[in-house]
C-alpha cells in the first residue's frame, strides 16, 4: 500500500522539523506557539481528538517513614502534585518554582519514584519508560498501539512520593 501525502502534510512536516530545530524537541515548544497552532489547524490535530497521552497517577506511599524538612518553600508544589494528580513539570510551572531545584529537593531526600505500568494478560508490566513497557508487552504477544494500551490495558505513569512533613520536627521528649 502506498500512502500519498497532501501538500498540507508535507508543509506541516517541514514546519515541525523547523520547530524541532529551533527548540531541540517538540516537547519543548510552547502550546501557544503560533507556528504549532497553525500546524495543528492545517493537519486537523485537535487536542480533544488527539488525546493519546498516558494518564498520570500520583500518590503518597504511607508505608514509608515520613521525611521531615524545615523548608516550607516546596510545600505548595508537593501538595499540588498530590491533590491534583499533576506532573512535577506542571506543578512547578504553576507555582513558579524552577523545575530542576524541586527535582533536586525530592532526589536528595529519595522522595520520588517514577515508573510506567500496564496490565496485560493478568500481568503487571512495570518499567522506567513507556517504550520499555510496550516492548515487554510485545514480547508477551501485544500487537496494538500505545493509545490502545492506555484504553484497554491501563497503561499509565505512576509517581510515588514519600510522605514529607514540612515544618519543624517535634523536639525529643526527655525521660
Amino acid at each position: 500500500m502506498v500512502l500519498k501525502s497532501t501538500e498540507d502534510h508535507i508543509a506541516g512536516i517541514a514546519l515541525l522539523r523547523d520547530l524541532e530545530e529551533q527548540y531541540g524537541s517538540l516537547v519543548n515548544v510552547p502550546d501557544d506557539n503560533k507556528q504549532l497552532l497553525y500546524i495543528r489547524k492545517k493537519l486537523g490535530a485537535d487536542n480533544a481528538t488527539m488525546s493519546s497521552s498516558i494518564p498520570l497517577v500520583v500518590y503518597i506511599d504511607h508505608k514509608r517513614k515520613p521525611i521531615y524538612t524545615t523548608s516550607k518553600h516546596y510545600e505548595p508544589t508537593y501538595q499540588l502534585m498530590v491533590k491534583h494528580n499533576m506532573s512535577l513539570n506542571m506543578a512547578t510551572k504553576q507555582n513558579g518554582i524552577a523545575n530542576n531545584t524541586f527535582e533536586a529537593f525530592l532526589s536528595n531526600r529519595h522522595a520520588k519514584t517514577t515508573y510506567f505500568q500496564m496490565d496485560f494478560k493478568g500481568r503487571k508490566i512495570k518499567s522506567r519508560t513507556a517504550s520499555e513497557v510496550m516492548n515487554e508487552a510485545k514480547k508477551l504477544g501485544y500487537r496494538s498501539t500505545q493509545e490502545n494500551a492506555v484504553i484497554s490495558h491501563d497503561l499509565h505513569k505512576v509517581i510515588v512520593l514519600a510522605p514529607i512533613i514540612f515544618g519543624n520536627r517535634e523536639p525529643l521528649k526527655s525521660r
